[in-house]
């Protein structure tokens, strides 16, 4: 039950508050979101130990989180944008030297591009798989690649042209980049990968569940929101279901229904079929990493959220994995807007907030400066509405 619906909530102290909230995309960081939140609770109640960890989901903002456990490095590399366009991107070297932590949106994120160039049928993951083979020039032997925030919907063979992979389509003829190319691949040329790329190892955080192809798959759920309209998104899953198919024929591995392989517009599913890559929910092993459990033993309360919640919240979003780590303790999730409230109280949130006024324009409110305020004032309007809690 929400808050003020049960007594879950009928605390008139905090004693320990943990605070991890994913980045709310194109307006607030982790690290800021968490501020916002935890300002809202010093002033509500003074006394509390706070923690604040910043977290991310397999997408933006995933390197940086997991900087804290793995220390290292950012280095700046030459790269291009989801449409080809030379751009600096960076990405992260353990301080193993071995470690690189690569999140496919520095290079290939929908962030990179504005509105109207948003367009899955042409951008390309390339740019991300410059960044892999910098890193293994480097001298890295594992890459964790963070696929969540990409503008592509390539199935990752950007990634795979980068490192040297070539595909053809029925005529013998060499494709070019992007969605588009991937219905026509008819045979694959692996001669001439980048050499130095065997033996590296591939850990994939994605941050869904979703599988390649199909109605729950990478085109059909994801594509709309990079630009592709209804009848591209068909478009879209044929192709990736073709490229799937390519590659098993090829004797590479089928991922065709693997859990998460829709991830990053497919970069999951065909990074795990060509190099064999592991599969892992982002956020539940950011949270592993951090050593969350330990943290919000003997909490009061654990404040998340996203920018938005939705029902893709609900297949593997930082929010559930937050959730599911909490033992006991009481979890609110603070979203931008909120879609689905009674799905995620049935989840198990103890409630879900909306922190845009109704009636505001979106681009209002993830205005910088605004966004913040607008999460902290929500925080500290529920928060003292649970204080005075009979």
């Amino acid at each position: 039950m929400p808050f003020g619906e049960s007594d879950v909530f009928s605390y008139v102290n905090m004693r320990k508050v943990v605070i991890a909230c994913d980045s709310f995309k194109g307006s607030l960081t982790s690290a800021q979101a968490n501020r916002a939140c935890a300002s809202a609770v010093r002033e509500c109640f003074p006394e509390a130990e706070v923690f604040e960890l910043a977290v991310g989901d397999g997408g933006e903002g995933t390197g940086e989180a997991l900087m804290a456990v793995f220390g290292g490095c950012e280095v700046m590399a030459d790269a291009v944008d989801p449409l080809g366009r030379p751009i600096i991107a960076r990405y992260h070297i353990g301080e193993n030297g071995t470690t690189a932590i690569i999140e496919a949106a520095s290079a290939s994120g929908l962030s990179l591009l504005s509105l109207d160039e948003r367009d899955p049928w042409a951008t390309t993951s390339y740019g991300t798989g410059m960044l892999i083979v910098d890193a293994i020039r480097q001298g890295c032997r594992e890459i964790i690649l963070c696929v969540g925030g990409t503008a592509t919907n390539d199935g990752g063979a950007g990634i795979m042209q980068a490192l040297g992979m070539k595909f053809f389509d029925s005529e013998g003829e060499l494709l070019g980049r992007g969605g588009r190319m991937l219905e026509q691949i008819a045979a694959v040329d692996a001669s001439g990968l980048l050499p130095s790329s065997a033996g590296v190892r591939f850990v994939l955080f994605t941050d869904v569940d979703n599988v390649l192809c199909g109605p729950a798959g990478a085109s059909f759920v994801f594509a709309p929101q990079k630009g592709a309209s209804a009848s591209l998104c068909a478009r879209l899953d044929h192709g990736l279901a073709n490229f799937a198919q390519v590659l098993a024929d090829c004797g590479f591995r089928d991922v065709s229904t693997m859990a998460g392989s829709g991830a990053g517009g497919g970069i999951a599913g065909g990074m795990a079929s060509v190099f064999g890559a592991e599969i892992r929910l982002g956020a539940a092993a950011v949270l592993d990493s951090l050593g969350f459990a330990n943290v919000a033993e003997n909490a009061d309360l654990i404040i998340t959220g996203e920018g938005c919640l939705d029902a893709t919240t609900l297949h593997g979003k930082l929010p559930l994995s937050v959730l599911r780590a909490s033992g006991n303790v009481p979890v609110v999730a603070f979203g931008g807007s909120v879609l689905c409230r009674s799905e995620l109280l049935h989840a198990g949130f103890a409630d879900a907030v909306a922190v845009k006024p109704a009636g505001m324009p979106l681009c209002e409110a993830m205005r910088e400066g605004l966004a913040s305020d607008l999460l902290y004032k929500s925080c500290k309007r529920f928060l003292e509405r649970m204080h005075h809690t009979p």
